[in-house]
C-alpha cells in the first residue's frame, strides 16, 4: 500500500510507551477489518487487487512467499511502532539462501519529503575523502566530493547518532564475510542509497563489493563524487546499477550541470517491452579521465511518472530481458572487470 495501513495500529495495539509489547495474534475479523479499510489502496496494488476476504489476503501472501522459492528471508530491524505509522526509514532484509543482506530505504517515510530537503534541491555540501582514495586520484587534487546538502544531512547529522552509523550499527551483527551488501531504493529513497553505498564502501568493517540498485534516483553528487565512484568500481569495492524510464524526469533533477549521476545505467520503456534495455556507462577516456555525460535538462517535475508501480509495472514487462542480464558481464565490457570472481556463485 503506498499509505500505512487504515486501523493496523489500534488493531494491534502498538504504542509509543510500549514498543517492546508482546504483539497480540490478529484473528479473521480483524484482518477483514484491514482489508475494508484498505480497499482503495489494495486495488491499486497487482499482487492484492482481487483480496476482498481474509483468505484472499493470505492465498496472495502465499503467492508472494512462493515466488521467493524456498528463500528464508528476514527483516531484522524491524520496528513495529515505525511500520505501523509508515514512518520506518529503512529497513534491512537477510536473505539466508542467497547469502545477502539489503537494506532498503523508504521511500514514503514522511521524514524524507520534509522541507528541508527539499529546500536544498541545488545546495551541496563538501564532504573529505577517506585518505585511501586521496592517493588515488591526487593527481586529480580532489580532497573532497560534493555532495547533494539535503541527502547527505538526511544521512549524516547527529554525529555518532546519525542514521548511516545507525544502519551501519544495525548491519555489523548479520553481516559476515559470508555475505554480500545490497542498498536500495526507488526516487529520494534511492539518492539515500546511493550516498550509503558509496560511503560504506570505504568502511573496513564492511565486505565489498557493496551493490547499490536504484530506481529513478536523483542525482546526488557533482563531477568529484563521480570520478570517485568509478574508482572505487575499478577498485572492486562499489557496483551501481541505476534503473530509470524513458517517462520518469527525476532522475534528470537537479537540473544543474553541478551534479553528474555515477554508475551503470538501464534505461526502461513503461509502454513497450524491449528486447534488450538500453545501457549506459561513463566512457573513459586514453588519458584515464572520464568523459562526462552531456548535461540533460528536465520538463516539469510529474511525480506520477515517478510512482514505484510504474516501475513495478515496467520491470515485470521487461522481466524476460532484464533476466538474461549480468551486471559484472556489463561492466566487464565497459572495461572494469573486477566483479566477476566475488559474484561468480549466486549471479
Amino acid at each position: 500500500a503506498k499509505e500505512p495501513f487504515k486501523g493496523l495500529q489500534s488493531i494491534v495495539g502498538l504504542s509509543e510507551s510500549a514498543p517492546n509489547a508482546e504483539k497480540p495474534k490478529l484473528t479473521l475479523a480483524q484482518i477483514q477489518s484491514i482489508v475494508e479499510d484498505n480497499k482503495e489502496a489494495l486495488s491499486k496494488s497487482a499482487a492484492f487487487s482481487d483480496v476482498t476476504t481474509p483468505q484472499d489476503m493470505l492465498d496472495a501472501l502465499t503467492k508472494i512467499s512462493n515466488r521467493t522459492s524456498g528463500r528464508k528471508l528476514a527483516i531484522v530491524n524491524l520496528n513495529p511502532v515505525e511500520l505501523a505509522r509508515g514512518d520506518m526509514p529503512y529497513a534491512i532484509v537477510k536473505d539466508d539462501k542467497l547469502k545477502r543482506i539489503t537494506v532498503a530505504f523508504n521511500s514514503k517515510n514522511s521524514a524524507l519529503k520534509s522541507d528541508w530537503i527539499l529546500q536544498r534541491s541545488y545546495r551541496q555540501r563538501n564532504v573529505k575523502l577517506p585518505r585511501a582514495l586521496k592517493a588515488k586520484i591526487s593527481g586529480d587534487r580532489i580532497t573532497h566530493v560534493k555532495q547533494h546538502e539535503g541527502f547527505s544531512l538526511y544521512l549524516t547529522r547527529g554525529g555518532v547518532n546519525s542514521l548511516s552509523n545507525q544502519i551501519i550499527n544495525d548491519l555489523l551483527p548479520v553481516l559476515t564475510p559470508k555475505y554480500k551488501l545490497y542498498v536500495t531504493g526507488h526516487g529520494m529513497a534511492g539518492a539515500l542509497a546511493t550516498l550509503l553505498a558509496f560511503h560504506v564502501a570505504f568502511d573496513s568493517t564492511i565486505p565489498t563489493p557493496v551493490s547499490c540498485v536504484t530506481l529513478g534516483s536523483p542525482r546526488v553528487g557533482d563531477a568529484s563524487f563521480w570520478r570517485a565512484s568509478y574508482l572505487l568500481e575499478i577498485s572492486g569495492k562499489l557496483r551501481t546499477c541505476r534503473i530509470v524510464t524513458d517517462s520518469d524526469t527525476l532522475p534528470t533533477i537537479p537540473a544543474s550541470k553541478d551534479y553528474a549521476h555515477a554508475g551503470y545505467q538501464l534505461r526502461l520503456s513503461p509502454s513497450s517491452k524491449l528486447v534488450k534495455p538500453q545501457e549506459y556507462y561513463p566512457a573513459v577516456k586514453d588519458d584515464g579521465s572520464l568523459r562526462k555525460p552531456a548535461f540533460q535538462s528536465t520538463k516539469k517535475f510529474n511525480a506520477s511518472k515517478s510512482d514505484p508501480q510504474t516501475y513495478l509495472e515496467c520491470i515485470e514487462m521487461n522481466q524476460e530481458a532484464l533476466v538474461e542480464l549480468d551486471l559484472n558481464e556489463l561492466y566487464k565490457q565497459a572495461g572494469v572487470d573486477v566483479f566477476s570472481a566475488a559474484y561468480a556463485v549466486d549471479e
